[in-house]
């Protein structure tokens, strides 16, 4: 597994726009673990843009083309489980034997879980009489941007990414900014994988600025985050706002 980091934005692997990086440090040890593209606005710009564009088409590709991915994933995950499992640990700390057990275990059949989801999902026909008939149908919403959290890094991102992109969404991804390496790496199985560009995009920075960009970006239908109360608070206060302004 090569140790280079770069975001995934259409398709592509790519450093920041400005090639500034951040260190991602091991807490056991206080040791440099890896260097984390940190992007911007401009990068978030671009993904966002990206996944609006991809959306339409990925949003007609069948649940099965979307399941042979990511079974395809999943079996990628598998042959470099031990690779993974160490960095893992060594960006945040879990337990070796958990990250190996655990999080590599859960990753790649959890793609293979939401592919079988994904391919029982059905509306529903609602009786309201002879005179008319009423149905549900559900509809991705177009792009959705993915925050997660610096525990339970790679878990934590697949658990959003998988349901998002399985339902026909496109997706914009931030990991936390003190364990983001494994999320990148998700970037390149992506492409070996076989997601179309744009379907998948994962831009690292701080969420003072790439987080601040996505909550508010025009293409960017829906937020899912995980992290502390006071910023959940202000993505909320965000999503408000642009609903009132009729943003989302």
């Amino acid at each position: 597994m090569s140790s280079e980091y770069r975001v995934l934005i259409n398709g592509e692997l790519c450093e920041a726009s400005t090639k500034e990086t951040m260190e991602v440090v091991n807490p056991a040890n206080g040791r440099v673990v890896g260097l984390a593209p940190k992007c911007s606005s401009v990068e978030v710009n671009r993904a966002a843009e990206a996944a609006w564009k991809a959306a339409p088409a990925w949003a007609e590709t069948s649940p099965t083309d979307r399941a042979a991915i990511f079974f395809k994933m999943a079996e990628l995950l598998r042959a470099h489980r031990d690779e993974w499992a160490r960095l893992e640990t060594m960006q945040y700390g879990g337990p070796i034997f958990k990250t190996s057990n655990f999080d590599m275990t859960f990753d790649a059949q959890h793609f293979e879980f939401m592919a079988g989801v994904g391919r029982a999902v059905t509306g529903r026909t609602l009786p309201v009489g002879p005179q008319a008939m009423s149905m549900t149908i559900r509809q991705p919403l177009g792009v959705v941007g993915l925050i997660t959290p610096w525990n339970f890094p790679l878990v934590t991102a697949i658990s959003k990414i998988t349901p998002a992109l399985m339902m026909g969404n496109t997706a914009v991804v931030k990991p936390a900014s003190c364990a983001p390496l494994t999320v990148l790496k998700l970037g390149e199985l992506a492409i070996e994988a076989g997601f179309p560009a744009g379907v998948l995009n994962i831009v690292s920075g701080p969420g003072s600025s790439v987080g601040e960009a996505m909550v508010n970006h025009p293409h960017i239908a829906k937020i899912n985050f995980t992290g502390d109360s006071e910023t959940g608070k202000r993505i909320l206060g965000s999503g408000q706002r642009r609903s009132k302004t009729g943003c989302l």
